[in-house]
């Protein structure tokens, strides 16, 4: 999504969103954004959604933070490999379950994203079986 995305206005680098990036880009399309009191850009979806309104160019942008922000997909340890791998903490529980960190887990995120997790053909994704033990 980001590279699609961002295609038409270079503020990432790789995941990261840059501010300096999106100050260039205001300036190059002379587009006025509001600054908090210590005179960094407002950045918050809020602000993104009214200055939609004013220049609907960056609608795309917004949503592609937005989705960022509550797919919580940012901090996934994934591999050179595409997989998936980080500390499932085993036993970490007083019920002797695991808890690996739900921000850098595939399982670990919301239920419906699952369904965006497809294997490589030849390849499959493993069950989350920690809920099957108790």
């Amino acid at each position: 999504m980001i590279t699609e995305v961002d295609a038409d206005f270079g503020v990432y680098d790789g995941r990261t969103f840059k501010t300096s990036r999106f100050e260039d880009y205001l300036a190059r399309n002379h587009m006025w954004w509001p600054r908090l009191e210590t005179g960094a850009l407002a950045l918050d979806d809020d602000t993104f959604k009214d200055q939609a309104r004013n220049y609907p160019q960056i609608q795309p942008l917004r949503e592609l933070r937005h989705a960022l922000g509550e797919l919580r997909l940012n901090s996934l340890a994934v591999g050179a490999d595409g997989r998936n791998r980080t500390l499932l903490s085993p036993f970490r529980s007083k019920t002797g379950r695991n808890q690996p960190s739900n921000a850098k887990y595939v399982f670990g995120a919301a239920t419906w994203i699952r369904g965006l997790i497809k294997p490589t053909e030849g390849t499959a994704v493993a069950p989350d079986f920690r809920h099957f033990f108790v």
